[in-house]
């Protein structure tokens, strides 16, 4: 059986998953409630989220060239469906106006804090 990726419409096997998933599950566990690990993907951290039992979301935090978050809060992402919701808002060209237009208001700015362990993913 085979999952729709979220990456390039690539192909990921159960195996695949399921040794990612394992991967996960042994660095999330001796983590605490709402702990980042940043992974090899830019901007993409793994949160614990607090339960009872394991829980993981992505999250979505924009970085600098360095690597480190430029802001405090990000997207979350549990689902497939919320990271497609979030990729066909984003492809949008409408919304380069409008964070263009925002900017403008704002000013930019950076900021951040740096966490130097990296979740490699494959």
């Amino acid at each position: 059986m085979y999952l729709e990726s979220t990456v390039e419409g690539g192909l990921v096997t159960d195996e695949k998953a399921d040794k990612l998933a394992k991967e996960i599950i042994d660095k999330m566990n001796r983590a605490g409630d709402w702990d980042k690990k940043r992974t090899n993907i830019p901007s993409i951290y793994l949160v614990r989220v607090p339960d009872k039992k394991l829980r993981v979301k992505l999250l979505f935090l924009p970085t600098d060239d360095s690597g480190r978050p430029i802001k405090r809060k990000g997207y979350y992402f549990a689902t497939l469906e919320d990271m497609r919701a979030a990729r066909s808002a984003f492809t949008d060209e409408k919304l380069d106006s409008l964070l263009a237009a925002i900017e403008r208001i704002n000013g930019t700015g950076d900021g951040g804090e740096n966490d130097d362990e990296v979740f490699e993913v494959s």
